[in-house]
């Protein structure tokens, strides 16, 4: 029961997190203005956070799937999403570094292709630094 409980609330937040990270994504491309910045390179928003949120929304629901469905196929599944997704972005990376040279290679240097684990790391510090100083 616990274990089912566990498993059923990860895969259900894993996906919401990975529907979420594609359509905050998709809307970020939307509301990318070309006349606000020449380039058209996409840096803003989800972009800002990691250089591919659809590709990490496919992961984060692949897993949530696992999560839900714990089987060998799901796990197949979540394997080939992971190969696919990491292939896939580095061949568009190598494309977008062709388009956009030097201007993406700083990109890649600042935003990182999947987590922003020291975006999340400075912020909770921050955070925790705004309670005490409240305190």
């Amino acid at each position: 029961m616990v274990y089912e409980l566990l498993t059923h609330s990860t895969g259900m937040a894993l996906g919401v997190a990975g529907l979420a990270s594609m359509g905050y994504g998709s809307l970020s491309m939307a509301n990318n203005r070309p006349e606000e910045d020449e380039s058209g390179l996409v840096k803003t928003g989800a972009y800002g956070l990691n250089r591919h949120p659809q590709y990490l929304g496919y992961r984060l629901i692949s897993l949530g799937a696992f999560a839900l469905y714990p089987s060998m196929e799901s796990l197949a599944l979540s394997i080939i999403t992971f190969g696919l997704t990491e292939r896939t972005a580095r061949i568009e990376e190598k494309k977008m570094m062709e388009t956009f040279g030097e201007e993406y290679a700083e990109y890649m240097k600042n935003v990182p292709r999947w987590f922003p684990y020291k975006k999340i790391k400075s912020g909770l510090k921050s955070a925790i630094k705004r309670v005490r100083d409240s305190a």
